[in-house]
């Protein structure tokens, strides 16, 4: 019987020849076969795992070759890999939030909640603009800056956008006698769709940003 450190390092070392694969570009179609038959086989997600599928996205496979995936791996017990990923986000982003702060893991853990209190669809929706974040950090050391904001970022802004208008629209048919502020008119918790808005807002920032650090 294999033990469970050998069985750990099998998986790690599967994950690894498939992230070298992605970060040298020389992904394809079949690597996403092969990135999900090692997460069934061993019965986990790992952060490398995951890098492999956001490197895929960069490269254009994102709609319609991890579709079928979707299911098994954006579920809510996948929550917690997303939360590490965000930390590397923010991290990456100025914000610093990682590490053993627990004030600021608390926030992570916040984001989590939100997750799970979306429905299905604007779940889905959400957790691609996610997606298409790291598909930036993944894809940043490849592709220039200018083909970055041209492809990925305004498809991310666009899909944030949909969460927050439609988000809002069906609080506002629920809520349509309240006298409550537009911003507290949500379906599930107060202010979540405006952080939808904001999110976007921080996206544009680091923009903008990015592109006067580089033309200075």
């Amino acid at each position: 019987m294999v033990s469970g450190k050998a069985k750990e390092t099998d998986r790690d070392r599967a994950y690894g020849t498939l992230r070298l694969r992605a970060l040298s570009g020389q992904l394809n179609e079949g690597d996403v076969v092969a990135a999900t038959d090692v997460q069934a086989e061993f019965g986990c997600t790992s952060t490398a795992a995951m890098h492999v599928l956001w490197a895929l996205a960069a490269d254009g496979y994102l709609e319609s070759n991890l579709r079928p995936y979707r299911g098994s791996l954006w579920t809510s017990e996948r929550f917690d890999e997303y939360l590490s990923q965000m930390a590397v986000f923010m991290e990456i982003a100025g914000n610093r939030i990682v590490g053993d702060n627990p004030a600021r893991l608390q926030k992570l853990r916040i984001l989590r909640t939100s997750l799970d209190d979306l429905d299905p669809v604007s779940e889905a929706h959400y957790l691609t603009c996610v997606e298409w974040i790291h598909v930036v950090l993944e894809a940043r050391g490849r592709r220039s800056f200018t083909e970055l904001v041209s492809s990925i970022v305004p498809q991310c802004l666009l899909r944030l956008s949909w969460i927050a208008v439609e988000g809002t629209r069906r609080a506002n048919m629920q809520c349509s006698n309240s006298r409550q502020p537009w911003w507290r008119k949500t379906a599930s918790r107060p202010g979540q769709y405006p952080m939808d808005f904001g999110l976007a807002c921080v996206l544009w920032f680091l923009m903008f940003w990015r592109a006067g650090r580089q033309a200075a």
